[in-house]
């Protein structure tokens, strides 16, 4: 029953969509490597993991402020993780993308491209440095630190239809080194889960001279396993970033903060798989300039490998 327990807690902090959603300079609330979990792992363990994700995001153009761009996001992360001993947790996101952007009319001429493609990959790991073990009340206290980094490997030089390269968070890939560094506690009692992180994401500066906005992210998430095979889950999970830098100037349409509401469901129907799902409500946003964000959907898969 821990076991099973254990699997399916995981299988709910699932959001693994380090390199698309963080590729948006007011998306992607929360922990950056919830792909980890933030239960302590067994030496050994390796999870596969599919994921889809779809968002949507818009702003006013700062090029010309009588343009807005929207775009639509649809994303399959591909996820491993490993657990070379009972304290580490390697991770391993691969995410294939679909972007649809539109730039509207204005006082200028409309826009449009459609990418698809690889995105950001992202590598990073978990690490636990206080493992509190409670045997009576089936559960533990657990202390984590958390690193990582995606890597420039989706393309950043498609153009729209008018063969122009436009805004670079409708590209595929940000063009730069994404390191982010986070910590983690978590306690567990009985199959039921509180867990509170905290973490810090920044961007190197692409070859197009733009910089996304260094960027603090932080999350609070309640779980409960409800009766086999099922648990629920409730977070609330925050950002703050920075304006983004293209050639040395403040994007003013860019940064802001963004704290969403996420509700949660997880289905165990045996014990090593499992089925998840979250939806992303942004409850209270401060965004710079002129800016939305929709709501984010994610519905994934996780197998235990031995």
């Amino acid at each position: 029953m821990l076991k099973k327990i254990r699997i399916l807690l995981i299988g709910l902090v699932l959001l693994g969509s380090v390199s698309t959603l963080y590729a948006c300079s007011v998306c992607g609330c929360g922990d950056p490597l919830q792909a980890a979990g933030t239960v302590h792992s067994m030496a050994g363990d390796i999870h596969l993991g599919l994921e889809t994700l779809y968002l949507t995001a818009s702003a006013q153009s700062d090029d010309n402020p009588t343009q807005t761009e929207s775009l639509i996001q649809k994303t399959l992360n591909t996820i491993v993780t490993f657990s070379p001993n009972n304290d580490l947790i390697l991770v391993a996101l691969v995410p294939f993308i679909q972007k649809n952007w539109n730039l509207s009319a204005g006082n200028d001429q409309p826009a449009s491209a459609s990418p698809i493609g690889l995105g950001d990959i992202s590598l990073g790991l978990r690490y636990f440095l206080v493992v509190d073990m409670d045997m009576k009340n089936k559960g533990s206290q657990n202390f984590a630190v958390s690193a990582g980094t995606t890597l420039p490997t989706g393309d950043e030089n498609a153009v729209d239809s008018n063969g122009n390269r436009f805004d670079q968070h409708a590209q595929l890939g940000t063009g730069a080194w994404g390191p982010y560094a986070g910590l983690l506690y978590t306690w567990i009692n009985n199959g039921f889960t509180l867990s509170a992180n905290l973490n810090t994401l920044f961007h190197t500066v692409n070859s197009y001279q733009y910089q996304f906005g260094t960027a603090f992210t932080w999350g609070a998430q309640a779980q409960v396993h409800l009766d086999d095979p099922f648990a629920v889950s409730l977070s609330v999970e925050g950002r703050t970033s920075d304006h983004d830098i293209s050639n040395g100037d403040s994007q003013l349409n860019t940064g802001g903060t963004v704290i969403d509401l996420t509700p949660g469901l997880g289905w165990n129907p045996v014990q090593d798989w499992g089925l998840y799902g979250k939806v992303q409500l942004p409850v209270l946003t401060n965004l710079f300039g002129t800016q939305t964000v929709g709501t984010t959907v994610l519905i994934g898969t996780q197998l235990l490998l031995r």
